[in-house]
């Protein structure tokens, strides 16, 4: 459904993390200039009320040479979502950076085990199950880029529920993922 992220802004450009994030193609939740209208809908319906964006620090040296850092907690509002959204997928206690669908054998063997992910994710969001030649067709994809060429009629809140339960099926939290002949492990 979505990912917290830290940024640290190199410069001091207005908005240059939410335009950023949007030109990667994942807008921050809230963001109603440069955000994703279906997702901030499903975002509200989750409890977010504005634009999901915190400064937890910032540190400002100043022309006497002193050295001042400020911090601050999440507001309560947001860690609300968060609990909420974490409730929702259990899956904020895990963290990933990347997930790779790599089926050429260079880390792990993982062709029918993505098959079977996309197969189960669908049936239990109530999506059509397609066929394995179609499955198999989108891997080496990113998840977004796999779900829209698999279901081009989906509009992203219909698709975010396939999204997380493909993540939850694909690396549960207890998953111990068996790595290709010849590989030494996995680092996270």
């Amino acid at each position: 459904m979505a990912t917290l992220v830290e940024a640290v802004p190199l410069t001091g450009r207005t908005h240059q993390i939410r335009v950023h994030a949007t030109h990667s193609g994942w807008p921050i939740a809230g963001d109603e200039k440069y955000g994703d209208e279906a997702f901030n809908r499903l975002m509200r319906e989750h409890g977010l009320r504005r634009l999901f964006l915190h400064a937890a620090s910032l540190t400002v040296d100043t022309p006497a040479g002193q050295h001042i850092e400020v911090q601050a907690p999440l507001e309560p509002s947001l860690q609300k979502v968060l609990d909420t959204l974490g409730s929702l997928c259990n899956l904020m206690s895990r963290r990933m950076s990347l997930m790779v669908f790599d089926w050429d054998g260079t880390l792990m063997d993982s062709e029918a085990r993505i098959v079977a992910c996309l197969r189960q994710s669908a049936l239990d969001v109530g999506m059509a199950c397609l066929p394995d030649a179609a499955l198999r067709n989108v891997i080496g994809l990113g998840l977004k880029e796999a779900i829209e060429s698999l279901y081009p009629d989906a509009d992203s809140v219909s698709s975010t529920p396939l999204s997380i339960a493909i993540a939850i099926i694909f690396w549960p939290p207890t998953a111990s993922l068996g790595i290709f002949s010849g590989g030494t492990g996995i680092s996270a």
